[in-house]
């Protein structure tokens, strides 16, 4: 939990292993907000997405198409205020603006269906 802290950032390094068909990964922060890749239908396109929690669902926010392949990446999520950023390998995937973000709340590491291997996680102040 970041009491205190509303401009921050959270990185990993990340390696999908195993993807199907549908599948989210990726990193939660603000307990609500989930930014990753996304596979979510039958011609298995796969997307970076920020999506907000509701229920048991996630309802897409941004997203635009890209495939992580097998590589490692660095998947970060800046907060800033009422913004939400999506990078993956220091390259803007997606942009969120969100005037009832509310600091602080719980970050981790989030996983639906697929396989990841994970080398560093981290938590810096902006």
């Amino acid at each position: 939990r970041l009491d205190g802290l509303s401009n921050f950032a959270v990185e990993a390094d990340i390696q999908l292993f195993n993807m199907p068909q549908y599948g989210i990964f990726g990193i939660l922060v603000l307990d609500r907000y989930l930014a990753g890749v996304q596979s979510a239908n039958h011609s298995n396109t796969r997307r970076a997405t920020i999506g907000a929690l509701s229920g048991s669902w996630i309802q897409k926010l941004q997203e635009r198409d890209w495939d992580p392949g097998i590589g490692w990446h660095t998947y970060r999520v800046e907060v800033r205020n009422v913004n939400v950023k999506l990078l993956v390998d220091g390259v803007l995937m997606d942009d969120y603006t969100d005037n009832s973000l509310t600091p602080p709340g719980q970050v981790g590491l989030f996983d639906n269906a697929t396989q990841i291997n994970v080398r560093s996680f981290k938590i810096v102040a902006l």
